[in-house]
């Protein structure tokens, strides 16, 4: 009996294809184990090569999933990989195909770029602004398939002007009107080529896997440069507590199904905007008979301090470089226990009313970043949602 233990990743996949030829299943099935347990890190390390050979036998379907859940999670992995250039087609349109690819939209762009310009024979190696019409067809040809399967919606208006438009002429016309359509409206209403937003593992209508990887280090008070190059796994699980479209916008329920949590983040998005402003609060929304007085208006709120706490924007939730966060001393979370009509509420911070979406009674103020939150106060909500937390990964 052959001790896979004591075999290389290779030598196993190598085993693997001569079992599937020979029709021995037991060692098919014992051979997928031993990689999938005992050898993860070298199935990273060389996923494209692997995924090449597992496509291509229907008996390798365990190994086959298993790489495409690291890909739809770390999907940096085979993007950024130095074998990335020589996939095949028919493999890189299946990844495109997939809802759950967690990495930044265009990041998925200038990855198929490069890999559209490498795969194109004869293509002009001049700068895109001196390309001639001719290789714009050539690039186009070649990319064919794969241009209507990047999920334009997720692209910022920024990262569209500067990294999509210069390569315009090899997007179809009807595209091209429906993402400005996107643009100019923030309406998703009248889009029927462009393909949705990609699914997410975090039960959100607003926030993708990448932003709580984002809010998870703030939480942890660490500074990340990259949320989607996999060095910063997100430390904590994200429970949906509270939905405003799925449970009403009324403060009461807000406090009824998330108010006494402990550890939570909010997360509020503007009406008729790309943006997002949010919350943590490591304590709860509502206090106790030992909190403090506060005076708002003489209506003589309670408050609790939670020094912890911090409040957040995103000045546009497609690009996480808008992100701003706010960190004050003596963070007043307010309760009015004889008149609940508020959602969170931190003292000249953030305050999200009664029936938010009907209304523009809500506000945020960033007082380090006044000038480039353009979007203090008076503001609707279009969706509003309450996540608990706790930590998943430990030290």
């Amino acid at each position: 009996m052959i001790d896979l233990n004591k075999e290389s990743g290779q030598d196993v996949l190598s085993l693997l294809v001569a079992a599937d030829e020979l029709e021995i299943y037991e060692l098919i099935h014992h051979a997928q184990d031993n990689l999938i347990i005992k050898k993860s890190n070298w199935i990273q390390q060389n996923l494209v090569k692997i995924m090449h050979i597992v496509s291509l036998y229907k008996s390798f379907k365990r190994l086959n999933e298993y790489c495409l859940k690291i890909i739809s999670e770390e999907a940096h992995m085979i993007f950024r990989s130095s074998d990335f250039l020589s996939l095949e087609e028919p493999m890189l349109v299946s990844l495109l195909e997939r809802d759950s690819l967690v990495m930044n939209e265009i990041e998925i762009w200038n990855s198929l770029i490069k890999w559209g310009t490498e795969n194109t024979l004869n293509l002009s190696n001049q700068p895109v602004s001196k390309w001639t019409p001719q290789d714009f067809a050539a690039l186009e040809k070649t990319l064919h398939q794969c241009i209507p399967l990047i999920r334009y919606i997720d692209i910022s208006g920024n990262d569209y002007f500067e990294k999509v438009m210069p390569y315009r002429k090899i997007i179809p016309k009807d595209m091209k009107t429906e993402i400005l359509s996107y643009h100019l409206t923030n309406s998703t209403s009248q889009l029927f080529k462009l393909l949705p937003p990609r699914s997410s593992p975090i039960d959100s209508n607003i926030i993708n896997i990448t932003h709580t990887k984002l809010i998870s280090s703030w939480i942890d008070k660490k500074v990340i440069t990259d949320v989607s190059s996999g060095s910063h796994k997100s430390r904590y699980r994200f429970k949906l507590l509270y939905c405003g479209s799925r449970d009403g916008f009324e403060a009461t329920k807000f406090r009824e199904l998330s108010g006494s949590q402990k550890g939570t983040v909010v997360i509020v998005e503007i009406s008729k905007t790309k943006k997002i402003i949010g919350s943590y609060n490591p304590s709860n929304w509502c206090g106790d008979i030992n909190s403090s007085y506060y005076d708002v208006r003489k209506l003589n709120y309670r408050y609790h301090n939670v020094p912890d706490a911090f409040t957040f924007s995103f000045g546009d939730r497609s690009d996480l470089q808008s992100a701003k966060i706010l960190r004050k001393i003596g963070n007043k979370i307010l309760y009015n226990p004889h008149h609940a009509n508020a959602g969170p509420f931190i003292a000249d911070t953030l305050y999200i009313s009664d029936q938010c979406n009907k209304n523009d009674l809500s506000w945020y103020y960033d007082t380090q970043h006044s000038k480039e939150v353009a979007f203090s106060y008076n503001f609707q909500v279009d969706e509003y949602e309450v996540f608990q937390i706790s930590r998943e990964v430990k030290e």
